[in-house]
This record gives structure tokens, C-alpha cells and sequence, in this order.
């Protein structure tokens, strides 16, 4: 069974599910109905503002207001969207920003300092417990994304069939 795997983000998931450059998309909710795309609710994700724990606004009474967050740079993950318009979440200003293009690269760039920003907690936890990320509070925030399993009904073959069966066994696992 050959199984490729490769990662889009935000609107750029979606598109590829649309224009079936992919079978299977995990991410955000598909804001276009199709009644040939089946759609299951997954996980959510619950976010955690962060900085570096020497970071001026860790100086500040909590909660944040998105004023205070707005003076510093933000990191945001890149929107891979093609020929759709681009999202974002969770920014509070236009500029300054600093546009990466995986939550991995916004992990590294927030650890050094780079810009401020939401970070998905379960892929922080080691940074939280050892300090060297900090957890904000900001005030009339939601910090909770809903993510969903979305994928062609029509389309079959053993690779999809083993890939689904497994996330969907993992998802009633949790």
C-alpha cells in the first residue's frame, strides 16, 4: 500500500480536497457544501498564547489585552491556498508579521524570539514545563479550534480505505 503524506494548512487543505489533489484532509471544517464529501467532527485543539519566557509582555497583568499583543510581531503559519483566498486565525493586527510556512517552523520562531503568537499546547508541553515558553492569558479570546476529518465518499482504494479506518479508530479512542 502506498500511502503519501503531505501537509497544507488553513484554506490550503480545503482547496486541495476541492480540486482532488487529495483524498483525506484533516484541518479545519470545509466551508463549501458538497454532498460528495463526507465530514466528521475529530478533535479540537486548544491553543495557548505564548512567548519566550524573557518577552516584555510576560511583564504585564494577565489577561493581555489584543491592544498589548498588538505591538509585537506576530508569527502565523502561511496559508497554502492557491487559487482561493487565504485565512487567518487568531491574528490581532496586520503588521508586523512574520509568515511561516509549517506550525513547526512557528514553533522554532516563537522559541527564538522571533514574533509572539497561538501555539496548539499538546505540541508544547515539554517548552511550557521547562520555561522556556510562556502561557498567556488573553482576555475575549477563544482559544479552541474544531478540526475535522474530511474526504471524498466516491473515491475508494485500499490506501484510503487503511489510512481512514485507522484515523477514525484513533479518533474514538481519545
Amino acid at each position: 500500500i502506498e500511502i503519501n503524506i503531505y501537509e497544507e494548512s488553513l484554506a490550503g487543505g480545503i482547496e486541495a480536497l476541492l480540486e482532488k489533489r487529495t483524498d483525506i484532509f484533516l484541518g479545519i471544517k470545509p466551508l463549501v457544501v458538497n454532498d460528495d464529501i463526507e465530514t466528521h467532527f475529530y478533535k479540537d485543539i486548544v491553543w495557548a498564547f505564548v512567548v519566550p519566557k524573557d518577552h516584555a509582555l510576560c511583564k504585564l497583568p494577565q489577561p493581555l489585552s489584543q491592544q498589548h499583543i498588538a505591538a509585537y510581531r506576530s508569527v502565523i503559519v502561511r496559508d497554502s491556498v492557491r487559487n482561493s483566498a487565504a485565512v487567518n486565525y487568531r491574528l490581532f493586527s496586520k503588521k508586523p508579521v512574520l509568515r511561516v510556512s509549517s506550525v513547526r517552523e512557528k514553533i522554532l520562531a516563537q522559541k527564538a524570539g522571533l514574533g509572539v503568537g497561538f501555539l496548539p499546547l499538546e505540541l508544547i508541553q515539554e517548552e511550557l514545563i521547562s520555561g522556556e515558553l510562556v502561557a498567556l492569558t488573553i482576555a475575549g479570546v477563544d482559544n479552541t479550534t474544531p478540526i475535522y476529518l474530511s474526504h471524498w465518499q466516491q473515491v475508494r482504494g485500499k490506501a484510503k480505505d487503511v489510512l481512514l479506518s485507522y484515523l477514525l479508530a484513533a479518533n474514538l479512542e481519545r
